[in-house]
């Protein structure tokens, strides 16, 4: 008896599960990948700019080492 129950108990949760995957799977697709490969063999670049990494990307950080002790 306690293995039916058990077995129902387990398939509800299967089922439970497999639905919240695909839900989750459909709110937060995969983005495209920026780099694809034409027919023709050329590669093809989605330039993605984000100007706050840029802002600091250019920001000059002298090391401590090298720093004057004056």
């Amino acid at each position: 008896m306690c293995y039916f129950v058990g077995k129902i108990i387990g398939a509800v949760a299967q089922h439970t599960i497999n639905e919240n995957i695909e839900t989750y799977k459909r709110e937060n697709p995969i983005p495209v990948d920026p780099v694809t490969l034409s027919q023709d063999g050329s590669v093809n670049v989605d330039i993605i700019v984000d100007d706050s990494q840029a802002i600091q990307a250019t920001e000059f950080k002298e090391p401590a080492s090298t720093r004057s002790a004056a």
